[in-house]
């Protein structure tokens, strides 16, 4: 046998197992002819409010898959498609079908997670991830502490961070402040 029969043949088996393996699960397969079944959502989009390092699971359920690819996406990332992970950090992954589990939420984890059905009209369902994180003050100065003359102007400042942003309330120890007020809102 001649070297140059074999080259072509050599060369459409590697050119297939590169495809097959380089897209394995992200082929969307065509739909069985015989059903007349279309896919649909039996869950709904919903926005999450999540505190940081719980555990998020976010449905997606669909009736009448058939041999429709089911993707989960994150902006133009693509987390899941069909049961492969695509994405490689250890703390998502499917449960229990097609929810999607994010352990461990931290700040970025917070944006729009989309399901869906690899049809030709894409139908998707769009859950929104909000992560609280608990309230924290930064005192300015960092100690707390300012020494003022009597009839002199000092600035207090109380810097907040947290997802929702804190509301500041300023009071004073004998619940009057020089304006008469028994409050005041704000960050100075």
């Amino acid at each position: 046998m001649r070297l140059t029969s074999l080259l072509p043949s050599a060369f459409w088996i590697l050119a297939f197992l590169t495809v097959r393996t380089c897209c394995a699960g992200l082929i969307i397969r065509d739909r069985d002819p015989s059903s007349n079944a279309i896919p649909r959502f039996l869950s709904r989009g919903q926005t999450y409010r999540v505190v940081i390092s719980d555990t998020l699971v976010l449905p997606c359920e669909v009736e009448d898959l058939g041999e429709y690819v089911l993707l989960w996406r994150r902006g133009s990332a693509v987390l899941t498609a069909d049961k492969i992970m695509v994405i490689r950090d250890p703390r998502f992954q499917l449960v229990d079908g097609f929810n999607l589990q994010i352990s461990n939420v931290m700040p970025q984890d917070a944006g729009d997670y989309v399901c869906q059905i690899g049809d030709g009209d894409n139908r998707d369902q769009i859950h929104t991830v909000e992560i609280l994180v608990p309230p924290s003050i930064r005192t300015s100065p960092a100690n707390g502490q300012l020494t003022a003359r009597k009839g002199g102007t000092i600035t207090l400042e109380c810097k907040p961070s947290g997802n929702p942003v804190p509301t500041i309330i300023w009071t004073r120890k004998d619940n009057s402040l020089p304006t008469g007020e028994k409050s005041i809102e704000g960050f100075t």
